[in-house]
């Protein structure tokens, strides 16, 4: 079971319905690579929630404050939610995805699936789309919560412009700053 991970109320609630009654079922979270409180949360082993407004990186730069997966931005999770989040026997893994791959998954289910999906919600089919998680998924039964398609359209006119465009470059085999810079210009 894969869902999009804020505060933790969702997935610990998951976990919480899950777990006792089926152990062997894997629950993962999944967040933002640019906003990763449960993912630096559970790294870090602390007592309290890491606050992320304060948090500094290893080169001493401070994390994005922006994210296509507003819904699930969050400064710290919840402080009832920390002890899930922590504990593998709840939440087995929590992954992070960059923001091309939420925006790619937001273009992917559109086109494939005709469904639209917010950032927060797209950040659990970019995790299943990411290559580097493909052994965590391979060979099972997988369940996405998909939850959530509250998306301005202008936000989601850019995401479509940059799918099409992505996959242009990658279909034709060019050079992507060439290919970007003889760009046709994003509908108006």
């Amino acid at each position: 079971m894969v869902a999009g991970v804020g505060g933790g109320g969702l997935i610990s609630g998951i976990a919480a319905a899950v777990k006792p009654r089926h152990p062997s079922v894997a629950v993962v979270g999944v967040e933002s690579a640019s906003q990763p409180a449960a993912y630096l949360a559970r790294k870090s082993g602390h007592a309290k929630p890491i606050d992320l407004t304060a948090y500094k990186l290893d080169d001493g730069t401070t994390l994005k404050k922006k994210t296509i997966a507003d819904g699930i931005s969050v400064s710290e999770v919840g402080k009832y939610t920390l002890p899930f989040l922590r504990d593998p026997a709840w939440v087995d893994e929590i992954l992070t995805v960059q923001e091309g791959e939420i925006a790619k998954a937001i273009a992917v289910v559109l086109r494939k699936g005709k469904m639209l999906i917010e950032g927060a919600c797209a950040t659990t089919v970019a995790a299943l789309l990411n290559r580097d998680n493909q052994k965590l998924f391979e060979g099972k039964k997988v369940v996405l919560v998909l939850s959530g398609g509250n998306l301005d359209p202008a936000r989601l006119a850019e995401i479509i412009h940059w799918y099409e465009f992505s996959e242009f470059v990658k279909d034709n085999h060019q050079d992507p700053d060439e290919a970007w810079k003889k760009r046709p210009a994003p509908p108006a």
